[in-house]
């Protein structure tokens, strides 16, 4: 045998001993040391972000024409979306849509139009639901609010705005009525 084909043959056995002295260990190991030897176990933590956001579209005034009519009606699809479980605050600055001269009235005619507002928004919790409230003018005068329960919005809303009879007997004052109603929404 010449020397290179000795050294090589010794490189080849030298490894084998090597291999066989850990599979030794390994196999004269108590089974906690033989999984140790054997696990390899790697970690990963894995982190993100997607930023909150609620976005409320715009919507134009609702104009209701003549108010001497009763039963008029007003809808508007408006722009919505909210990534996280939101909350709708609904405020009226007047309770109705007040004369702008003379809130109050004069006499025996009214000069406040109550109303009743109407909030239909689609939701996910993942399943798709509707998420329906209506207030009256009165009591959106203190602010109302409407929760999602944990669903999240895609899909806009609807606003329906429906006027009620005068109070009074005699009818309206004449003149310019006004109203406005302020929507918030905030994440919760």
């Amino acid at each position: 045998m010449s020397m290179a084909r000795g050294v090589s043959a010794m490189r080849g056995g030298a490894i084998r001993v090597l291999a066989a002295a850990a599979l030794a260990a390994a196999v004269s190991a108590t089974p906690a040391q033989a999984e140790a030897v054997h696990q390899d176990k790697l970690v990963l933590n894995v982190h993100g972000r997607v930023p909150e956001h609620c976005a409320l579209g715009g919507i134009g005034d609702m104009n209701f024409g003549d108010l001497t009519k009763t039963g008029i009606e007003r809808a508007a699809q408006i722009g919505f979306s909210c990534n996280v479980p939101f909350q709708l605050s609904i405020r009226s600055a007047r309770g109705g849509l007040a004369n702008e001269a003379f809130p109050q009235g004069q006499g025996p005619y009214a000069g406040l139009v109550p109303y009743s507002v109407a909030v239909s928004i689609p939701v996910r919790r993942p399943g798709s639901d509707m998420l329906t409230q209506s207030f009256t003018s009165t009591a959106l005068l203190g602010g109302a609010t409407m929760s999602s329960g944990g669903g999240i919005a895609l899909d806009g809303m609807q606003l329906t705005v429906v006027l009620a009879p005068p109070s009074s007997e005699a009818g309206l004052l004449g003149g310019r009525y006004s109203e406005t109603v302020t929507i918030t929404v905030a994440p919760i």
